[in-house]
């Protein structure tokens, strides 16, 4: 199998010394061999892995890089098969499903349409609507307004969508909202006070896609490629679904956690601006450097100062109107039915990275090669960071072994515990039903453990000083089984 299929320096517009070229092609190999995670053990030899052993070590098939630096695609890289099963190699312009990264891009669009209309952010939104209503409780004193869909704290249900088999009826956008079928997903609903806390939505963002459609009075694909792609230059890039059979060729097939893949390739994804764009990382990049060069001045529609300031500024727990939002950098991840991927933008000096993978092992790669990055970049942040760890008795696995459950986003999640041999010694090991990977569990203390991928699990005890349940993931996980 061909696991590489090439990396790309990307030309500048100016001349490139040798020294330069030697530096940047340097910079690339040392992202390239030096993935690791979030964490590393204190006092413990550190490893590193070239992203081919992570690769494998995920069952992640395809992956796509794009590196940005001094506010421009220094680099892209491609690695393993679109395809599989017919032996078809990523290529830096194969397309691959954004996800949750659509949210932004189209937040972004939607931000320059209400600029350019004179239309307020802190508005109601039914007020805009024509073709739906939105439903609010009884006595309800609180409106769902564009600023709360955008920043995840209108209030609103729904927390993703699974897509559509490509052999299934599609639904209307309005019937997605409503529940109706053949929608597969629940009506989406005002189920909280809006404005009173933030709870991720990928109804509010459907919510404001119909809102885009129905103010520019254009169908939403052909709105964003007119308000935001064509003019940024992302030509590899469209929120068509189903994807036109002339692009067929050049995307990524998804696979599951455990390689089996999704049936025809991929899923269909009517909502859009929720998780329909597909992409490469260097048409996504254009997107992160817009944003940056709008950050520092040097702005232009449709991402202008005002859209820019408005996407980076916090607006609730961890969101700016569009990605979330952190201390130095902005971002945002996504995972759908057999692909996931992230992109990170710093706010100063022009640099980042988009991660694109074709499975649902791919967010736990795209961590380290962002890690990694910032690593070889020497970035102010994302850097691995150290953390103590404590030696691990027996007992205090055996303590702790076992399965938990709980609900997530009313799903069921288990994390299996485990005692196997690391090393040659004993060690803890978790796994999710998340996700088909082990991960090492680490102890701060008895109770107390994490994850170098940046996990954290604390155990608490019941009656009888048994274990018998662990908080993770923000949730609590109670105990159903007995180590074996």
């Amino acid at each position: 199998m061909r696991w590489f299929a090439g990396l790309s320096v990307v030309a500048s517009l100016f001349a490139l010394s040798g020294a330069a070229v030697a530096q940047r092609n340097a910079s690339a190999a040392q992202a390239l061999s030096g993935l690791e995670g979030e964490y590393y053990v204190a006092g413990e030899p550190r490893t590193a892995h070239t992203l081919a052993q992570r690769m494998r070590a995920y069952r992640v098939p395809g992956a796509s890089i794009a590196v940005i630096d001094d506010y421009r695609v220094v680099w892209t890289y491609a690695a393993g098969m679109r395809d599989v099963a017919a032996d078809a190699p990523v290529t830096t312009t194969t397309l691959f499903q954004a996800a949750s990264m659509s949210k932004p891009v189209a937040a972004a669009a939607i931000l320059r349409l209400f600029e350019a209309k004179h239309l307020s952010l802190d508005a109601d939104v039914n007020a805009l609507l024509r073709s739906w209503h939105v439903s609010m409780p009884a006595g309800s004193r609180q409106f769902v307004t564009m600023r709360r869909l955008l920043s995840h704290s209108a209030g609103v249900n729904v927390h993703g969508f699974v897509g559509y088999d490509r052999d299934a009826p599609l639904p209307t956008v309005v019937q997605i909202l409503n529940g109706a079928p053949p929608a597969n997903s629940p009506p989406i609903r005002v189920t909280a006070v809006p404005g009173s806390k933030t709870e991720y939505s990928g109804g509010g963002t459907t919510i404001a896609q119909q809102v885009a459609a129905d103010v520019s009075g254009e169908p939403f694909a052909p709105f964003m490629q007119q308000t935001l792609l064509g003019p940024l230059g992302m030509t590899r890039s469209t929120f068509d679904q189903p994807l036109p059979e002339a692009l067929w060729a050049l995307a990524a097939d998804g696979y599951y956690g455990d390689g089996k893949p999704v049936h025809r390739g991929w899923h269909v994804y009517p909502t859009m601006a929720a998780a329909g764009l597909w992409t490469t990382p260097a048409d996504l990049a254009k997107f992160v450097i817009a944003i940056q060069n709008a950050m520092r001045g040097h702005d232009h529609p449709p991402i202008d100062a005002t859209v820019a300031r408005e996407m980076t500024t916090r607006a609730s727990q961890g969101f700016g109107l569009g990605p979330e939002v952190a201390a130095g950098y902005f971002s945002h991840n996504g995972a759908n039915e057999g692909s996931q991927g992230i992109f990170i933008g710093l706010d100063t000096g022009g640099r980042g990275v988009v991660v694109l993978t074709n499975s649902e092992n791919g967010l736990a790669l795209a961590y380290e090669v962002v890690h990694s990055v910032a690593k070889a970049y020497h970035w102010p942040v994302l850097q691995p960071e150290p953390r103590k760890a404590i030696r691990l008795t027996p007992a205090m696995m055996r303590d702790v072994a076992g399965t938990y459950a709980a609900k997530i986003d009313g799903e069921g999640v288990t994390l299996d515990v485990t005692i196997g041999p690391s090393a040659g010694a004993p060690a803890l090991s978790l796994r999710t039903s998340l996700e088909s990977v082990d991960r090492r569990l680490y102890a701060q203390a008895p109770l107390r453990f994490f994850t170098l991928s940046g996990g954290s699990l604390e155990f608490s005890r019941g009656a009888g000083g048994r274990v018998t349940s662990v908080e993770a993931l923000g949730a609590k996980f109670d105990r159903r089984a007995n180590p074996r």
